[in-house]
């Protein structure tokens, strides 16, 4: 079946990330070792990319772990070391596929993190957001309240977009995201960290 729609993610796709470089920092910062960090504190990362804190909220309870005081600005300067890069060859992409495609992106993000892109795309590029790029909608799972792999965030598109699932294609850099869509009936790709979605994008497309 022809693809009519394509639903992006942003991480490893669209934005270059690290998210090592954040668990470094705060391992060092905030004085938290790996299994705390990975276990104990991820029910409170999971609550924040939900939209369950508030970004006060998640500063101050990542604060309360720092060996000393630490201002709410450096809490969010350390959480945002992940995010690297968004160049300009993806953006215009999204423009040139717009023209042929109904674009969307679904990514698993939060308030702090979309802050940092909205500014990033306005001081380099003088446009705060993916829609003047050609998306048409950007579904983030702290607005929509679901995250992915669960089944809840990809209805949630399908059904406010009255997406064909057999004529939507999805692109992720997580293989239990995609094994998600794909029990859904939504075409899905895979695609691997450090590859460039510019150079891969016609080889996605003509699998279906």
């Amino acid at each position: 079946m022809h693809i009519k729609n394509i639903i992006f993610d942003l991480g490893n796709v669209i934005i270059d990330i690290d998210p090592d470089e954040t668990s470094r920092r705060l391992r060092k910062y905030f004085d938290l070792e790996y299994d705390f960090f990975k276990n104990k504190m991820s029910q409170t990362f999971l609550d924040y990319e939900v939209g369950l804190l508030t970004e006060k909220e998640f500063s101050s309870a990542l604060a309360q772990h720092a060996p000393a005081e630490i201002s709410a600005e450096e809490v969010l300067e350390h959480w945002n070391s992940m995010l690297l890069d968004i160049p300009e060859s993806r953006l215009k992409m999204l423009e040139e596929l717009s023209l042929s495609y109904r674009l969307y992106i679904l990514s698993n993000t939060n308030y702090t993190h979309m802050k940092w892109v909205r500014h990033f795309l306005e001081h380099n590029f003088g446009r705060s957001n993916f829609e003047q790029w050609g998306v048409i909608k950007a579904y983030l799972s702290h607005e929509l309240g679901a995250r992915k792999p669960d089944r809840e965030s990809y209805e949630k598109v399908l059904e406010m977009e009255k997406m064909n699932p057999q004529e939507t294609l999805f692109i992720d850099d997580h293989p239990d995201n995609i094994q998600a869509a794909k029990v859904l009936g939504i075409q899905s790709v895979w695609h691997a960290p450090g590859k460039e979605i510019t150079s891969e994008i016609e080889d996605y497309l003509l699998q279906f």
